[in-house]
């Protein structure tokens, strides 16, 4: 397995959650992963961490489409 890199978000975690809550329901997954980025802080998130902590499936996480899997 490849490491995980990091990725640096410039963005707090107040003004991601702002934005979060106007967001349409196509963007709001991508702006989660970037919350779950900011909370990882130096630490680097895998893309297998991304999708389970959003709740994306595979495809929809590498394509962009619109979330199909369900948090259990």
């Amino acid at each position: 397995m490849s490491l995980a890199l990091y990725i640096s978000v410039k963005e707090t975690l107040q003004g991601l959650r702002s934005v979060l809550k106007k967001a349409s329901p196509m963007m709001q997954p991508r702006i989660k992963m970037l919350i779950v980025m900011k909370k990882a802080g130096e630490k680097a998130v895998s893309k297998r961490e991304l999708m389970n902590s959003v709740g994306l499936a595979v495809k929809a996480f590498t394509t962009g489409e619109q979330p199909i899997k369900k948090k259990v």
